[in-house]
């Protein structure tokens, strides 16, 4: 379907005029590489079995000391479990952009409206709507309302690192 790819590609190119996302975030990478393979399979057994299980809470979280490797461990998780990754957001030391709440929700929804075209469509009638001078940051009580539309799809809760990673997984 061309029209509809086009159409597609029309609209999050919109919203990403909007929402102004954070860039690709690639380093993931290098962050992966620092992983040790066969460490830390406990977490990883753990988080897999708290994302199955539809009847657990609706939030995770990895709460550890510096040096534990959190930002690792989830970035293992969107390396090896792709398939499960909805969304997801790094804070870097001394990138104070990185940690403007409004900011990191919008780019959490262009990122999640890239893999959920029902949510794409809820985020274009969102911002049709919006006064055109105002970019999603400024207005973002109607995206935060967007956001809480995706709990009619059948997703899990995220997991969230302590200041380093928010991911949304699949179920």
């Amino acid at each position: 379907d061309l029209p509809e790819a086009k159409s597609r590609r029309t609209k999050m190119e919109t919203l990403a005029d909007w929402l102004r996302p954070f860039p690709s975030q690639t380093d993931t990478n290098a962050l992966n590489s620092r992983f040790v393979e066969g460490t830390r399979n406990w977490i990883f057994d753990d988080i897999e079995m708290w994302r199955a299980n539809k009847g657990s809470s609706r939030g995770r979280a990895l709460v550890a000391g510096p040096g534990f490797g959190k930002t690792t461990i989830i970035t293992r998780i969107i390396a090896t479990r792709s398939e499960h990754v909805l969304a997801s957001h790094l804070c870097r030391y001394g990138h104070a952009d990185e940690r403007a709440p409004r900011r990191i929700i919008a780019s959490l929804a262009y990122q999640i409206a890239g893999k959920v075209p029902a949510f794409a469509d809820e985020l274009e009638r969102v911002r049709q709507a919006a006064d055109p001078s105002q970019d999603a940051t400024t207005i973002g009580g109607n995206v935060l309302s967007s956001v809480e539309y995706i709990t009619s799809f059948n997703f899990s809760p995220p997991v969230v690192s302590s200041r380093s990673f928010l991911t949304l997984t699949q179920v």
